[in-house]
């Protein structure tokens, strides 16, 4: 009896980590695909400026590609990272290989988005002087999937 209950807490509490999931998912894809939007069509990123905030300082920088200064815009590979863990997190529950190892395959993901966002965020800090509140809240989408990833990797391999 008890084990039939472990399990079915246990199968609530991974729904729960997925709707969670499923919710940040869709925030990032509306927050980086209008980053993304503004940099394809080149307008001005909707943004109250004030002292160090400055959407657009942000955006035109030169930390804004990869490579810096020349490269792809980082709003098209911060929305087309979001896009693969959405196609990742469809297809989890269909695909054998996804169903054993995407929760590790996504926190990794999430790890290398958490470790480029932060290190965007330190570059409009320190080098540009200004933040933008977009760019902010697509780090802290990042950083809530990092930490629900890293809860359902766990819970996967070490929580048996």
């Amino acid at each position: 009896m008890a084990t039939v209950e472990m399990t079915a807490s246990q199968g609530k509490n991974s729904r729960t980590l997925r709707i969670i999931s499923l919710v940040v998912l869709a925030i990032a894809l509306f927050v980086t695909g209008y980053l993304a939007y503004t940099k394809a069509t080149n307008t001005q990123v909707a943004c109250l400026e004030g002292a160090n905030i400055s959407c657009d300082s942000v955006s035109s920088s030169i930390y804004a590609y990869f490579p810096r200064g020349t490269g792809i815009p980082v709003a098209y590979l911060g929305f087309l990272t979001w896009v693969v863990i959405a196609v990742l997190m469809l297809l989890e529950n269909r695909i054998g290989f996804l169903r054993e190892y995407g929760a590790v395959l996504l926190l990794g993901i999430a790890v290398f988005g958490f470790l480029f966002h932060s290190y965007l965020t330190y570059t409009s800090i320190v080098f540009v002087g200004a933040i933008c509140p977009w760019c902010i809240g697509a780090h802290v989408l990042m950083t809530i999937l990092l930490i629900v990833q890293g809860i359902r990797t766990y819970r996967q391999f070490f929580a048996r």
